[in-house]
């Protein structure tokens, strides 16, 4: 499925995704690493009561770990049933698209790049020099021609911007890479061309044993675990095909920089002195030695605490109970295993991501029943929610919630 394809799970994926990503062996191809990173924006995903996001099964039971947002005393919500959600084949017309979903492709210098981040940078401070104009574009299926624009690209700063650029869409400035399979030599090559030193954080990881999940982690100091990592300069790409994760001990950190449009990737450092990541759209292998690898996993375990409680993304489901200018009201009683912990929830409809969904292909009504996807807060006094970015139509069956293709 294209980047356009609008998903249930737009460039936010769950850090509980690296649980099912440890049991994937990934191919040097970008399209299969997507699965293995969790970066996919058009992935199948199942949220139980604990509102966690699964690869493969297609439903989490409500007694997983939950994915509880800003406001921790209202998730995960006390439902009764699961909140199931399937891959969206829809594709939004041209109108209906963000800006990041409208230019997912760019020529820059003559090179072709592919987009980074749906959603503009909020720290523009790394945004460099001009490179020129460009052309951003994508496909429309609806018109069977490919839209495009010329704007701006720039640099970011610290980076080779052969390989990483910011183009000032209207919303503000997105970052792009090429699209191209181009592995440096050694880890020394990819810390200077994407400026990682002093940028690249691991701070949370799952320990895993094969594919047995030992737990989740905060570590205290992400930073100078990354400085100590892009200071292995010599450690050598290693090209192949598969690597195999069966018998590894390993952990597996998610990577979040979003000066380099890096959003919930996964970097895994193995006790056998192995380094695979995806954080630039391939799968990238460096041999950093057993010695190395048993240093920066000592560091990460004597820093770290377990976290159980996953706080990125939540899904709510209910009936929409009131529409009004601007914002929609859903209660949640119904799915409540009591009907007394259900919560109205005023959920904000200018963001186009939730307009869209309430104007096109139908109109939804009071009494419809849908489900809610959130990266932000909830006031737990007015149930005000903040981040909302997919609303899709439901309906409830004897297990819970489902929410149809």
């Amino acid at each position: 499925m294209k980047r356009d394809t609008l998903s249930d799970a737009v460039g936010l994926i769950s850090d509980s995704y690296i649980e099912e990503a440890a049991a994937f062996e990934p191919k040097r191809s970008r399209k299969n690493y997507f699965v293995w990173g969790a970066l996919a924006a058009c992935l199948a995903a199942a949220v139980a009561v604990g509102a966690v996001f699964a690869l493969r099964s297609g439903k989490v039971e409500k007694d997983s770990s939950p994915d509880a947002g800003a406001s921790s005393g209202i998730f995960p919500r006390p439902y009764g049933g699961r909140l199931t959600t399937q891959e969206s084949a829809l594709v939004w017309p041209w109108e209906y698209r963000t800006d990041g979903e409208k230019y997912t492709t760019a020529t820059i210098g003559g090179k072709a790049f592919i987009t980074r981040s749906d959603l503009p940078l909020k720290d523009e401070s790394v945004i460099g020099e001009s490179l020129g104009q460009c052309t951003a574009g994508a496909y429309d299926i609806y018109t069977d021609k490919t839209c495009t624009e010329t704007f701006e690209a720039y640099a970011v700063k610290n980076t080779d911007s052969g390989h990483i650029a910011a183009v000032k869409l209207p919303d503000g400035y997105h970052i792009y890479c090429a699209d191209v399979y181009d592995p440096p030599k050694d880890l020394g090559g990819l810390a200077d061309i994407y400026g990682l030193s002093g940028r690249l954080c691991l701070g949370e990881y799952h320990e895993f044993e094969g594919y047995d999940n030992k737990g989740r982690f905060t570590l205290s100091e992400g930073t100078e675990l990354g400085k100590m990592l892009c200071e292995l300069r010599d450690a050598v790409f290693i090209p192949g095909d598969t690597l195999s994760r069966e018998g590894k001990k390993l952990l597996a950190f998610t990577v979040n920089c979003p000066e380099l449009g890096i959003d919930n990737h996964v970097l895994d450092i193995t006790e056998d002195g192995l380094v695979m990541t995806n954080i630039f759209e391939y799968a990238y292998t460096f041999d950093i030695g057993r010695e190395n690898a048993a240093k920066l996993i000592s560091f990460a375990k004597e820093r770290s605490v377990r976290s159980d409680a996953e706080q990125k993304n939540n899904l709510i489901g209910g009936r929409i109970t009131e529409i009004g200018e601007g914002y929609i009201k859903l209660d949640d009683s119904e799915l409540c295993k009591d009907p007394e912990q259900g919560m109205v929830f005023i959920i904000p409809t200018d963001d186009l991501r939730i307009k869209r969904c309430l104007e096109y292909p139908g109109k939804l009504k009071e009494g419809d029943t849908v489900a809610v996807s959130i990266k932000g807060e909830v006031e737990p006094q007015t149930g005000k929610v903040s981040g909302a970015y997919d609303l899709r139509p439901a309906f409830i069956g004897s297990e819970g919630l489902y929410v149809a293709e």
